[in-house]
């Protein structure tokens, strides 16, 4: 009975959010969604000076604290909840909506003309509270556990990179000096603007401790034991001290208790160590964009530095032409980064528009993020890099919340069999680098993918390759990427001539976005483009 009824209700769910998703699509605005969201995370929550009382040292401004929860509400719950719901919601005005906001946003909502479901949000808030609960009585396990018996480092300037994953570690034999193809040798290399030459230690979430065959050093805690006994027993009690009153207040009305309580016991830890044992810097990418932790301000604050790294340049909104201009997406215009790293001047600008707060975007090239280490496949002469990027479903884009205006099934299908026919007429190989494989991909876009494997002029690589490896081979003439990944740049950074292409001649985006990488958006063009690349023959086909 109860399994029959929780499928019943996600089958409701299913059939309101794909009512939301086609009034968005045949609209005027098929991001609205996004451009509620990026209002909502722009509201005040009305924090007052005494927030952070018992939670957080003296001193802590009463804004910070603000948009520090309204950035963990929009990294944590914002996108998995809440942007479906404000789909569905803006398809039929008379449905109330149902998501975890806090009451200013409940308020708020109502401004923008949606009518929130309001004991269903207090009590999706409530929830969400307990969660946050949950997560930080658990930091505070933690904590006291790494106070005590964390790893040691030497009390020496060091740069702490947080959050990279094993794919982002080079390979056994890299060493510094090697071409730079991860975001782990990146880092490494003292590839920063300033400071660039800090050891670093490479954080991985839950990795292990010690050092990689390359000579890095890797982490899987952001920060050493607390040295002396008397300093751990006085950062223990802070640390217990945070949970209690964390414990304490939220019944008594301070909600906000439960989202700052993991951000407070971990400031704890850091102010613990002395000043040596501190890193210099703290570098951050793009995994954490809209959050930026509590204890980074205090570092800031006290000699340190932080870094966000960029390492992909497909961060500017697209919307249909026939549609409105696509607003930021929530949370990234309440960013309080104070460094940015960036590839272009172009990149820079965006970013410095979007920041919440004074930034600093620093120009230091093409960032790489991962590679899997294999060898490329024999390429022959006359070849054409090929990148794509892999369609979600329609069920991931309801359940996300996100409709994107190119990145679907079609026009993807219709970006490979448009390249495959203009290489084909020009004489050229097709080098296909997929955008990392992905389970959630369209049906009939993995198909045209196996079709064109089966192609005696297609050369289909690992999903996982670094595209600068691939764009380094001497048999590659040039590229030809979907708008507006980071690989066209890569192209035009290795010397190949290099243009986005657009089947569909529908995208709105701004001139900053393609970042002086051409792009073309019809088959004549593409095919008078590639008659111009050496090693071109044969009549241009226009399918």
């Amino acid at each position: 009975m109860i399994r029959a009824l929780k499928q019943g209700w996600a089958r409701r769910r299913r059939l309101r959010l794909l009512r939301g998703a086609r009034a968005l699509a045949t609209g005027d605005d098929a991001l609205g969604n996004l451009r509620l969201g990026s209002r909502l995370s722009e509201t005040p929550l009305g924090l007052g000076r005494w927030a952070g009382w018992g939670l957080l040292p003296k001193g802590m401004d009463a804004e910070l604290l603000d948009r520090q929860v309204r950035q963990i509400l929009c990294i944590r719950r914002e996108a998995v909840v809440f942007l479906p719901e404000l789909m569905a919601g803006m398809a039929d005005p008379h449905r109330r909506v149902s998501a975890p906001l806090p009451q200013p946003w409940r308020k708020r909502l109502r401004g923008l003309g949606l009518r929130p479901r309001v004991w269903s949000c207090r009590w999706q808030w409530l929830r969400a509270q307990r969660i946050f609960y949950v997560g930080g009585m658990a930091e505070v396990a933690r904590r006291l556990r790494m106070i005590w018996r964390g790893p040691e480092r030497p009390a020496a300037p060091y740069a702490l990179c947080v959050n990279l994953r094993t794919g982002n570690l080079p390979a056994a034999d890299w060493r510094v000096g090697d071409p730079i193809h991860t975001l782990g040798a990146w880092h490494a290399s003292g590839a920063l603007s300033e400071g660039g030459d800090l050891p670093a230690y490479i954080h991985i979430y839950g990795g292990a401790e010690g050092a990689h065959p390359s000579g890095l050093r890797l982490t899987g805690q952001l920060f050493p034991r607390v040295p002396g006994v008397g300093a751990r027993l006085r950062a223990s009690g802070l640390v217990i001290w945070r949970a209690l009153m964390a414990t304490l207040r939220w019944p008594l009305g301070a909600w906000w208790a439960p989202a700052l309580l993991r951000e407070a016991v971990l400031l704890e830890h850091l102010r613990a160590l002395p000043a040596a044992l501190r890193p210099t810097q703290a570098r951050f990418t793009l995994d954490n964009a809209l959050h930026r932790p509590l204890w980074s301000h205090w570092l800031d604050a006290h000699g340190g530095q932080t870094h966000l790294v960029w390492y992909s340049t497909n961060s500017e909104p697209t919307a249909p032409r026939t549609h409105r201009p696509a607003p930021p997406f929530p949370g990234m215009n309440i960013m309080d980064w104070p460094h940015h790293q960036v590839w272009t001047p172009q990149q820079g600008a965006f970013v410095a528009s979007q920041n919440g707060l004074p930034t600093q975007a620093h120009v230091v090239g093409p960032i790489p993020l991962s590679d899997s280490n294999t060898p490329l496949p024999d390429l022959p002469e006359g070849c054409v890099a090929v990148f794509d990027v892999t369609p979600f479903s329609y069920r991931h884009a309801l359940h996300s919340g996100l409709l994107h205006a190119f990145y679907t099934g079609p026009a993807m299908v219709a970006f490979l069999r448009q390249t495959h026919a203009q290489l084909r007429a020009a004489g050229l190989t097709m080098a296909l680098k997929r955008k990392r494989f992905n389970p959630e991909a369209v049906p009939h876009y993995l198909h045209a993918v196996e079709a064109l494997a089966e192609e005696p002029d297609v050369v289909m690589l690992d999903p996982e390759v670094n595209a600068a490896r691939l764009l380094d081979a001497p048999q590659i003439v040039a590229a030809i990427s979907a708008p507006f990944t980071s690989t066209a740049l890569l192209a035009r950074h290795a010397g190949k001539p290099s243009v986005y292409f657009e089947p569909t001649a529908q995208l709105r985006y701004p001139p900053r976005a393609a970042q002086g990488v051409r792009v073309i958006d019809a088959q004549p063009d593409l095919a008078h483009w590639l008659a111009e690349l050496p090693g071109a023959g044969g009549k241009s086909q226009i399918a």
